[in-house]
């Protein structure tokens, strides 16, 4: 029986798993260590995460075997990214968080060219760690943009529900996520910006505005005074439910213009454990540069005795994972800014286009190590 070792999957899953199988012609031998680590990390192209799936299905062990390297990933998330190349074991989960890393962190230094070359409905859609890593992308801004609601105290529906207004000289527009979770947007273009030279000259993309720094184009918008664009699975991709959603997130522009920053949002710094956190300022947007991750950060003076007594851990969002690239103790904030810089080995040089990439978390300090 063809399915014979699956009685420890659901029965939905199974239905599903058995149509894939019978699309797929594959040897099951091909799926090694190498091949289940990259599946686990969400690095596996189409072709190779079909084949996986299809041998999961059939082998109970290799599923065992996937388990436990998902626990091994789980324990790999807090340990600085410089320290797993580090060891000396070098295991195939390390090569392939390498992998992910240089990937990843290449994707965050040309998101709106990729967005752009592959449009929304492609990204949204598609299996392969480029378009994986603009999916988070866009997910992070998402969670940035909801967090900075919660500390702003400003009831939901007076932010949520805000009519129709101007995201920028020349152009109103009204935005909503529908039931479906797509983001529906109609638009208004004066007629004095539509018969301007920059205008004819470009072509106009939506962009969502990171609070954080930078923005990232959605879609292209019509050359015409009133238009609609719809982007489906908007508000599962960014965790926005049903609602309509105001004009100011959102920009329109070519998309190699300039990076925007919004002012007034600060990152959240979460302390691990407990429902509470510090908020901080992204000085600028991060930067690979020789083979580290660069980031300044500003304290508030109200937030720095409970700094002085905090693990730093930044983190970023890594093939389907979200990884620890440097954690800090004994930091000088004494000036209340203060630069790190990560080291990422194997990944280029290039200006990180959106800030909402980092993830900040703070612990209790157990030691002096500054990785």
């Amino acid at each position: 029986m063809l399915f014979r070792d699956s009685q420890d999957l659901p029965p939905e899953t199974l239905e599903i798993f058995k149509g894939i199988v019978g699309r797929v012609d594959y040897d099951e031998t091909e799926v090694d260590d190498v091949m289940l680590g990259a599946f686990a990390c969400g690095i596996s192209t189409p072709e190779q995460e079909q084949i996986t799936l299809a041998a999961l299905i059939r082998n109970r062990q290799l599923r065992e075997r996937l388990r436990e390297m998902e626990m091994e990933l789980s324990q790999m998330r807090s340990t600085p990214f410089s320290q797993i190349l580090e060891k000396g074991s070098q295991s195939i989960l390390a090569h392939c968080m390498r992998g992910a890393m240089q990937a990843s962190m290449r994707f965050y230094t040309r998101a709106r060219q990729i967005s752009v070359r592959r449009g929304w409905a492609e990204i949204s859609s598609a299996r392969d760690i480029e378009a994986k890593s603009m999916r988070a992308l866009f997910g992070s801004i998402g969670e940035s943009i909801q967090h900075s609601l919660t500390l702003s105290h400003r009831p939901d529906e007076l932010i949520l529900n805000e009519p129709a207004g101007h995201c920028q000289d020349g152009i109103t527009l009204r935005a909503e996520i529908n039931t479906d979770g797509c983001l529906v947007v109609n638009g208004t273009t004066s007629e004095l910006l539509l018969n301007s030279l920059e205008w004819k000259s470009n072509l106009q993309h939506l962009q969502l505005s990171d609070p954080n720094g930078g923005s990232i184009p959605i879609c292209g918008i019509p050359t015409q005074q009133t238009w609609q664009v719809i982007a489906e699975d908007f508000g599962e991709i960014t965790g926005f439910e049903p609602t309509n959603l105001p004009a100011s997130w959102f920009t329109i522009g070519p998309p190699n213009g300039e990076f925007s920053r919004q002012a007034g949002f600060n990152l959240v710094a979460h302390v691990e454990g407990s429902n509470e956190s510090l908020e901080l300022m992204l000085v600028d947007l991060p930067r690979i540069e020789r083979e580290h991750f660069v980031i300044t950060l500003r304290a508030g003076a109200e937030a720095l005795p409970i700094l002085r007594q905090m693990r730093l851990n930044l983190l970023a969002p890594v093939g389907k994972l979200i990884q620890s690239i440097g954690s800090y103790s004994n930091l000088d904030w004494s000036d209340q800014e203060v630069t790190f810089r990560c080291p990422l080995g194997g990944v280029i040089d290039g200006t990180v286009e959106c800030g909402s990439i980092l993830h900040v978390r703070l612990e209790k300090d157990s030691g002096p190590t500054n990785t």
